[in-house]
């Protein structure tokens, strides 16, 4: 709708994990090798949690893209909320079997099936998304299911992504037996402020953007960063609703004006109970979120990698988008009483005091 206005061929801020806008952060990338490392030395559970919309479905789209079919037998389950028999049936099909009477029936199948792929040289790996939702009984026939093992290798490995609830679950008295066999777990945490302005970008030069103000101006884009809280899909819905707003009034970039009003009014449309107040970027903030130069991180061994620093956005010239101030020290004096009387016109009789005195966010 609004891509050819900006001068983009695709959407930047679509809510779906489209693998060519994905951005790892530190804490992505951390989550993405603990669950590689646990399914490569055979740990059997591994679990990932993270808070709604932090990005754990993007964790796993990123496993599957670098897992190869020929060393893995993917399961991926997305709807948890089944009973033990209708799990068993389910992974049967997956692995080319019959449909079990009961699970009783399907274990001794799903033993020797696991056992000959693992002879082939493939490992197993059933995926459970939202797994806070996994009812006991199935979770107790998953802890079944990580006991089939050969002397020194388990024959499945089983990952379980969720909602913090998750951990909730597995501390219950009940789910001890459980909760002992996770070797591995990961925990997503939001994106900081520098790193929220860096997936703004990332997004931003994925859909075709050749540099930062072609879209956005820095303001507006601390403004969308401020109000994310570091979830990366309320940045992309708040994102989503400012170039919305900036086409309908035909401005290129967005200005923080307009930025903030939008915000403010999604905000209160979302059903807020206090008004959305201005936002308000702290000095300390300003300070510590450089815009223009963002870290160039390395991509750790065997992880996908981000955009190559000469492809990353480059903010406008200072005159457009000034750096960001260090405070002033404004310097007051006043006589010393104590002072020779002679020695005040020299200056020697007067007292310093230090005031800090932060710059003042620029609107457009």
């Amino acid at each position: 709708m609004y891509e050819p206005f900006y001068g983009l061929f695709r959407p930047p801020f679509a809510v779906t994990p489209d693998p060519e806008l994905m951005y790892l952060s530190p804490a992505h990338r951390e989550a993405l090798a603990t669950i590689i490392y646990g399914i490569e030395t055979r740990k059997g559970f591994v679990v990932c949690t993270g808070e709604v919309g932090t990005g754990k479905t993007t964790v796993i789209r990123a496993f599957f893209d670098q897992a190869r079919a020929d060393a893995f037998k993917l399961l991926y389950v997305f709807t948890p909320q089944v009973g033990p028999l209708e799990m068993a049936t389910f992974i049967c099909r997956e692995l080319a079997l019959d449909d079990p009477d009961s699970v009783f029936a399907g274990v001794p199948r799903l033993q020797m099936k696991l056992l000959e792929i693992f002879e082939s040289g493939r490992t197993v790996v059933l995926l459970i998304d939202e797994a806070q939702l996994l009812p006991a009984e199935t979770l107790e026939f998953l802890r079944l299911l990580s006991n089939f093992e050969t002397d020194t290798e388990k024959l499945i490995q089983i990952v379980l992504v969720g909602q913090p609830e998750l951990d909730n679950v597995l501390a219950r008295r009940d789910m001890r037996q459980v909760a002992q066999r996770v070797a591995l777990r990961a925990r997503l945490r939001p994106l900081d402020f520098d790193e929220s302005l860096e997936y703004i970008e990332h997004r931003l030069l994925a859909s075709g953007a050749n540099d930062f103000g072609q879209v956005l101006s820095p303001s507006a884009a601390w403004a969308i960063a401020e109000a994310g809280a570091g979830v990366p899909r309320v940045i992309n819905i708040l994102a989503d609703n400012v170039l919305i707003a900036g086409f309908g009034a035909g401005q290129r970039p967005v200005g923080s004006r307009l930025a903030e009003a939008t915000i403010r009014a999604f905000i209160a449309n979302s059903g807020v109970a206090s008004p959305a107040r201005r936002l308000r970027i702290s000095g300390r903030r300003r300070r510590r979120a450089d815009v223009r130069r963002h870290k160039a991180e390395q991509p750790a061994a065997g992880l996908p990698s981000l955009s190559p620093p000469e492809a990353r956005m480059r903010l406008p010239p200072p005159e457009t988008a000034p750096r960001p101030e260090k405070p002033r020290l404004t310097v007051f004096s006043r006589p010393n009483a104590s002072a020779p009387a002679g020695r005040l016109a020299a200056g020697e009789g007067t007292a310093k005091i230090l005031r800090p005195r932060f710059p003042r966010p620029a609107a457009e």
